[in-house]
């Protein structure tokens, strides 16, 4: 269970509440895992700028395509 911004967060499995790494953590789809981690990165960007949306942009997200969709 995580606390965050005076909300509490659980996993979706309800018997798991321990310390874990990513690997298990992508395993077991860990929900409070990825809060802290979001929260961390979130808290870092005022320090190192947004390393979320840079790593993002360098995987294409914001950017065209390239591929023309109709509506």
């Amino acid at each position: 269970m995580a606390y965050y911004y005076h909300k509490r967060f659980r996993n979706w499995d309800p018997s798991f509440d321990g310390r874990i790494n990513l690997t298990d953590a992508l395993e077991r789809s860990c929900d409070t895992y990825f809060y802290r981690l979001g929260d961390k990165i979130f808290r870092e960007s005022g320090k190192q700028g947004h390393p979320l949306q840079d790593w993002a942009s360098k995987f294409g997200f914001g950017s065209r395509t390239g591929i023309d969709i109709v509506g």
